[in-house]
């Protein structure tokens, strides 16, 4: 089940009408939602990933498994074509003819695999398919090593046998994504051979058979760290899509959040307007009345900084309206004086509180300005 991240902004209850022009009722919540995959606990993370490094091997397994069955299907042909002179026909005929039966139904099994495209929780029948299909490429391997042994002569039984062991070592490289497949098929294509050579009495053969075994555990220790090496860097890429994904997400939450608080601020901007307003009735109204000279002075620094809380109000609503992208940034030159005498206006009389003297100079042609504290 997807979760969410939820931002929320509250109206107050002044912002009545512009919560109208929204058409929500006021004290209204504006949520800004992101749907998000659900954050499972520890133990599940680790089940999910290992699950989804489970799957991806035997996906890899299938990508690679044309080069398994081509190559055993021409590799048999070969050696077929080299034994057929001290081998009969119907020795080798049937093995030949197997090889190439299981490479059709093994090519058969990808391409119902492609074409079903399993979800990773059911995707491992279909390693256990795979497993199947490699048992019995190595036995016929493993059988064509015997057959070999027994009616091969002389020279060409040492080298058919431990040719077939080798060759099944080398295939095996491609099966290390998912190691049940390496063990059906290695071991069935390997130990026949070997036996074979520990029965006999020869010294030569029997030593060959020794040698034989001990690279056995070799073979599958070799195996065994290029299967961890599929597995972490299988890791890695899964958990860098979920950083990224991650990333993506929280991104959306507050692109999401921003918006929602500058639409809200860009659609408010009357009613938060009014209170400035009406302060500045007030103090026109103020103005109109016959006051003493110093109360003069003061209600003059109250109608510049009422204005200057407006203006300061105004850009502020501005950004939030260039924020939701209801009105275009235009650039434009302004003249640096006016700026600076009101900031100097504005807080001159915080620096006379605290004994600090504050002056500002402007040259007359050139409007270059100067501070001094």
């Amino acid at each position: 089940m997807p979760s969410s991240l939820t931002t929320t902004i509250t109206c107050k209850p002044w912002g009545a009408s512009a919560l109208a022009i929204l058409g929500v009722p006021a004290h209204a919540i504006f949520t800004a939602t992101v749907l998000s995959p659900s954050a499972p606990l520890p133990g599940q993370a680790q089940d999910t990933r290992a699950l989804a490094i489970r799957a991806e091997g035997i996906r890899v397994q299938y990508a690679g498994m044309p080069n398994s069955y081509i190559g055993s299907a021409v590799m048999a042909s070969i050696l077929a074509a080299i034994l057929q002179t001290d081998m009969a026909a119907h020795i080798w005929g049937p093995w030949l003819a197997g090889m190439y039966v299981q490479a059709i139904a093994r090519w058969w099994l990808r391409r119902r695999f492609m074409a079903a495209a399993p979800p990773d929780h059911d995707i491992a029948r279909w390693g256990r398919y795979a497993a199947a299909g490699s048992l019995v490429s190595g036995s016929i391997w493993g059988i064509g090593a015997g057959l070999g042994f027994v009616n091969a002569q002389g020279i060409m039984q040492l080298i058919w046998t431990p040719m077939i062991i080798m060759l099944g070592a080398v295939a095996t490289f491609a099966a290390t994504s998912y190691l049940p497949a390496f063990y059906t098929f290695f071991y069935p294509a390997a130990l026949p051979g070997i036996a074979m050579f520990l029965a006999q009495n020869d010294n030569l053969r029997f030593l060959i058979g020794i040698a034989f075994l001990c690279y056995l555990p070799l073979v599958t220790r070799f195996a065994h760290v290029l299967h961890q090496s599929f597995v972490d860097s299988t890791r890695l890429r899964f958990e860098n899509l979920e950083l990224v994904e991650a990333l993506r997400v929280e991104k959306a939450a507050a692109e999401a959040a921003n918006l929602a608080k500058s639409r809200f601020l860009a659609a408010a901007s009357h009613d938060l307007r009014q209170p400035m307003h009406a302060l500045s009735l007030f103090i026109e109204s103020l103005s109109r009345s016959s006051l003493p000279e110093r109360e003069t002075g003061l209600l003059t620094n109250m109608r510049k900084s009422a204005d200057a809380m407006e203006s300061l109000f105004d850009a502020l609503l501005d950004v939030s309206r260039l924020d939701a992208g209801i009105v275009e940034a235009r650039r434009a030159d302004f003249p640096m004086p006016p700026l600076l005498v009101r900031l100097h206006e504005e807080f001159e009389p915080l620096a006379r509180s605290r004994q600090i003297r504050l002056r500002l100079h402007i040259a007359p042609r050139l409007g270059v300005c100067a501070a001094e504290i």
